[in-house]
């Protein structure tokens, strides 16, 4: 959904969060820091809201090791996708789009870190 309409619905990040409490524990707690980081992104204006409370949701099941592993590597594909759309540009002259939304590279990444 973030793809086609800039948004990512609050049932989704809910849904998350409620497989948390099927599995309750006290350290997974620590894994909502690294959706600090991404709450000073938006209030700064860089992302939006939904991207933090993906962030959160997921922290909140994966703890910090896997919170902190996930979101290095969802950040990393985006800016491996940025890079590789830079190449487009250079080579066959054609223009891709500069925003990109940042749900589906963190939700590869939770993912990845879920499964590792």
């Amino acid at each position: 959904m973030d793809l086609k309409r800039r948004e990512i619905p609050d049932w989704v990040s809910g849904g998350i969060a409620a497989l948390f409490l099927m599995h309750a524990q006290p350290e997974c707690l620590l894994g909502l820091i690294p959706a600090l980081f991404f709450l000073a992104a938006a209030v700064k204006g860089g992302i939006g809201g939904g991207d933090v409370k993906l962030a959160a949701a997921c922290g909140l099941v994966l703890g910090l090791p896997g919170a902190l592993m996930g979101m290095v590597v969802g950040l990393m594909l985006q800016l491996l996708f940025h890079m590789c759309s830079k190449c487009v540009l250079l080579f066959f002259r054609k223009q891709v789009s500069s925003a990109y939304p940042m749900a589906p590279f963190l939700a590869i990444g939770y993912a990845a870190a879920y499964y590792i």
